[in-house]
């Protein structure tokens, strides 16, 4: 359906019935209900767009266009999932109605939204709403070209919801005779995993992302060595990782902060890089790997030189006074104000230094929210997002073809602009920390990859963030080690070590082996949930001769809980299924379900579920961590000869050593070493 619809309210089926609203800088609200509105809803299909026209003689400031405000939403018992405005934003899978303001308060966690509630609880771009009395129902703008979309709900006394689904327009101004249009509202009800991928396809299908052929996989010098990373470190990390290339064989030697003078300064180097960015980048290519550097364009500390010699480059708040993006490395940060043409020129020049003139490849763009930041801009009428998305489109335009992560960046906006996006906090070295919800911490990297493995190969590839596999300088235990390397794997992202792997165990390095290379597909994640976070992370494998399963059960308590695996609850057919640990490398039998005994806290069971086909099957092997998901590229049957055929698929460390596990009709398992062919008599 297609239409213009002139004032009233909508009805959208059996979800709500709304108005809308513009909210004008001035404090009036025009809604549609007036009778001479100056506004109309465009909609095509189950999108929604909000259209205000000046028919004024004088140019009007408006702050908000607002396609649907629910004023009675009755949902009883509500649970709400969502993106998060940027990569570090809280990810939300289901939880109770829950005011934000500052939980997900600006500049780092959430946009600055002067008229939000304080009671309220507001969502970027995305949210679902599940309630017990009806259908979950998904609110989700599917552009981000002009506008940030935010979905804001506040509860009344009586216990029904008020709900404004809106777009930010910042006061900027609209001349007499002219239109502004809201960002389409995509409004759906169904399964919350078929709304997501709904969703992500109408995102997709507006903002067409880059498609990537390769997962990456690489070194980073951030986890352990911080911002003291010196030369000497990256160039002892890049001979241990060269001489062992059989074993590890990554792809690309990524430079974290720690080289410049100080942030902003991109172009002075300290002392510890003695030898220059362009011979660092020589030593990487001449041992095989691909360059990568980190910068933060979008920030400017306030001990930087540049900052000291062009204190007029930086964003202001409405007082005048610089805005500070980020207190860190000592001080404050402030926002470069991207429609300053001097200061996205440097910007510019920076980016084209690390490009072209130092040669690095692989470009980790971190604290990108700086540039969306609210805030007084030297070009005036320019929305945050749109500030934002034409820096990054300048970037790209300069950059071209090269890799570009980016990091601390607003979602929606960098859908088209990036290859992949960091989708979630730091990791760190420890499992969390008291009253650190959503800062650096494993349970909050984990939380996160968990929550937007839906993102993965539909808007870029996913970033979970490094693994951590040292036994000393960490207070993880095995179990949270083993637990983070196999959400990693099943999340199907980008695959990097932040130990300094010089001086990692060697027991450990094999952890990290075994993840080589990704899958390049997410598992589903469903319920239970504890601590909004998922416990059963489920890959479907789809081959000509077999359909199976990598399940992961996890325990996200902080004591130990009883398993089982069955396999109706996973949404598998009944029947007999193989069972094989894949961390421990054990054959647990076929049943109709198992037991599998006590599952530590933060602890994580990875298993290989194969229908029983009444032949003998594969059902298990010992390489790479998804086991034959990734370790078998055939498996043939010939009923005449009873010959079971099996090939490697050779995609792993040429070190590796793989067993196929394959059960027998008779109930019993064969071990046999994965040659470039295995020919079984059964």
């Amino acid at each position: 359906m297609r239409a213009d619809i002139h004032g009233g309210r909508l009805r959208l089926g059996d979800v709500l019935i709304a108005t809308g609203e513009a909210l004008l800088s001035d404090g009036r609200i025009a809604s549609t209900r007036d009778p001479d509105t100056p506004l109309h809803w465009h909609i095509e299909g189950e999108t929604i767009r909000l259209v205000y026209r000046n028919a004024t003689r004088s140019p009007v400031r408006i702050e908000q266009l607002r396609p649907l405000v629910a004023r009675e939403t009755s949902l009883r018992d509500l649970r709400i999932s969502s993106t998060g405005w940027q990569s570090w934003s809280r990810s939300n899978p289901p939880i109770p109605f829950a005011p934000n303001a500052l939980a997900a308060g600006p500049p780092i966690r959430g946009p600055y939204l002067p008229h939000r509630a304080p009671d309220s609880q507001s969502e970027a771009w995305m949210t679902i709403l599940c309630a017990a009395d009806r259908p979950p129902v998904l609110f989700g703008f599917t552009s981000a070209e002009h506008q940030l979309g935010t979905i804001e709900l506040s509860q009344a006394a009586d216990g029904t919801y008020r709900l404004i689904a809106a777009t930010e327009l910042e006061g900027i101004a609209i001349v007499p005779g002219a239109e502004l249009r809201s960002e389409p509202l995509l409004v759906s009800s169904g399964d919350e995993v078929r709304l997501q991928a709904r969703y992500a396809q109408a995102v997709a299908d507006a903002m067409q992302p880059r498609r990537q052929d390769e997962v990456l996989t690489g070194w980073c010098s951030w986890y352990q060595l911080y911002t003291t990373v010196s030369e000497a470190d990256v160039q002892r990390n890049l001979t241990v990782l060269s001489e062992r290339r059989e074993q590890l064989p990554l792809r690309l030697i990524q430079l974290d902060d720690g080289f410049q003078h100080a942030v902003g300064d991109w172009l002075e180097l300290n002392e510890k890089f003695p030898s220059g960015m362009p011979a660092l980048v020589a030593d990487i290519r001449a041992k095989g790997f691909m360059p990568g550097v980190w910068l933060a364009p979008f920030l400017v500390s306030e001990h930087s030189h540049i900052f000291a010699a062009h204190p007029d480059w930086v964003l202001r708040d409405q007082d005048g006074a610089p805005m500070n993006a980020l207190h860190n490395w000592g001080g404050a940060n402030y926002a470069l104000d991207t429609t300053h043409p001097a200061a996205m020129d440097y910007a510019l020049h920076a980016v084209h230094t690390a490009a072209h003139e130092w040669g690095y490849d692989y470009l980790k763009l971190d604290f990108l929210y700086a540039a969306a930041l609210r805030g007084v801009r030297h070009q005036p009428n320019v929305t945050s997002v749109e500030a934002y998305g034409a820096a990054m489109r300048q970037i790209r335009e300069v950059v071209g073809e090269r890799f570009i992560l980016a990091s601390g960046a607003p979602l929606l906006p960098s859908a088209g602009l990036v290859d992949a996006m960091r989708i979630g906090s730091d990791v760190a070295a420890y499992w969390g920390r008291e009253g650190n919800s959503d800062g650096p911490a494993l349970s909050n990297a984990m939380r996160a990859t968990l929550a937007r493995g839906w993102f993965h190969g539909r808007w870029w590839t996913n970033d979970p963030d490094c693994v951590i596999v040292r036994d000393h300088d960490t207070e993880l235990s095995l179990a949270e080690v083993q637990a983070w390397a196999t959400v990693v794997a099943l999340s199907g992202g980008m695959l990097f070590v932040g130990d300094d792997v010089a001086e990692v165990e060697p027991e450990r390095l094999e952890i990290l082996a075994r993840l080589i290379p990704p899958s390049g597909l997410a598992a589903e994640v469903s319920a239970p949930i504890v601590d909004r976070m998922p416990e059963r992370l489920h890959l479907r494998v789809q081959r000509p001769w077999a359909e199976w399963s990598v399940v992961g059960i996890g325990n996200w308590s902080t004591s130990s809980v009883d398993a089982t695996f069955v396999p109706t609850e996973w949404g598998l057919p009944p029947g007999r299924y193989h069972l094989f640990d894949l961390w421990q490398g054990e054959y647990l039998g076929c049943q109709p379900a198992l037991k599998l005994g006590t599952l530590a806290a933060h602890a994580v069971r990875l298993l290989s579920v194969h229908l029983d086909l009444g032949r003998p099957q594969t059902v298990g092997s010992t390489g790479h961590l998804l086991g034959p998901a990734m370790d078998l590229a055939a498996e043939q049957w010939d009923p005449l000869t009873r010959e079971l055929l099996l090939k490697p698929s050779g995609n792993g460390p040429a070190a590796r050593r793989v067993e196929f596990v394959v059960a027998n009709v008779s109930g019993g398992v064969q071990r046999v070493a994965a040659t470039a062919e295995v020919r079984l008599r059964c």
